[in-house]
């Protein structure tokens, strides 16, 4: 699961603590032991691999010398990979293994785009986890609902058009606001 385990990296030298952490922009990142990446998923495994395991990459290849992997917070999204061969665990599952492997400090990078349901099942896995380790950080989805950012970002994305009107969704929203968005726009 991980590119490199932690008792590994400190035993060979591969570890940036072991080198008395470079002096750098990215001091308190790269004296970090696992960088973890979370997502939602898709049961596509060509689709996850395009998505989620690049965005992953490219995250990681920031912090090379860094053990890292890639964990789900959906089971069911878990099982569908699982059977197509990509087996990845989920984020406590992940967790769990960091803990027992000894590592003291990891970063969860949150790959959801925005706040839901999904958000805060990752939140709460990493709270029950968070006696395991010196530091635990979870980094927040891309947009947060109650970010001037987030508004400004989707009305660059989407600017108005006269007559139409969009909404978007994702995983995680309640199925009572979907309803009520829907009634919204018919009313």
């Amino acid at each position: 699961m991980w590119k490199t385990s932690c008792s590994t990296a400190r035993s060979t030298g591969q570890h940036p603590e072991e080198d008395g952490c470079r002096r750098s922009e990215v001091l308190v990142w790269s004296c970090l032991t696992v960088w973890v990446s979370a997502a939602f998923g898709t049961a596509d495994p060509q689709r996850f691999e395009r998505c989620f395991a690049a965005v992953h990459q490219a995250a990681v290849q920031q912090f090379p010398p860094l053990p890292n992997a890639l964990a789900l917070t959906s089971p069911r999204i878990q099982v569908h990979l699982a059977a197509q061969g990509k087996p990845l665990p989920l984020v406590g599952e992940a967790l769990s293994q960091l803990a027992e492997q000894g590592c003291r400090r990891v970063v969860v990078n949150s790959l959801l785009l925005a706040e839901g349901a999904e958000w805060d099942t990752l939140r709460s896995q990493v709270e029950q986890r968070r006696a395991d380790f010196d530091q635990l950080i979870l980094i927040p989805p891309l947009l947060t609902s109650r970010s001037q950012t987030c508004a400004q970002t989707l009305d660059a994305l989407f600017p108005a058009e006269p007559g139409l009107t969009r909404v978007l969704l994702g995983h995680g929203c309640a199925q009572e606001r979907i309803r009520l968005m829907l009634r919204c726009r018919h009313s």
